[in-house]
């Protein structure tokens, strides 16, 4: 699934609230290289992990779950 970079990350983030969604979307886009307009695909495991990290360092402030964590993350989202 090809979708704006800004757009999936903070659609994945669950943004119910749209300042928070558009920081985690450009943060989590700048931290995987793209402009929040770009396009990626989020079915790819390297882009969708890159995005879940992105996400979890911007809302724990810098904080990521340990590696077992994301991997069972990564595995469930892409089943």
């Amino acid at each position: 699934m090809a979708v704006a970079a800004g757009f999936a990350i903070a659609a994945t983030a669950g943004a119910a609230f749209i300042g928070k969604g558009v920081g985690a979307g450009c943060a989590g886009a700048g931290s995987m290289g793209v402009q929040p307009n770009d396009v990626i695909d989020i079915k790819n495991p390297t882009t969708l992990r890159a995005v879940m990290l992105g996400i979890i360092v911007h809302e724990n402030s810098g904080s990521p779950y340990p590696d077992a964590v994301l991997e069972e993350g990564l595995r469930r989202a892409l089943l």
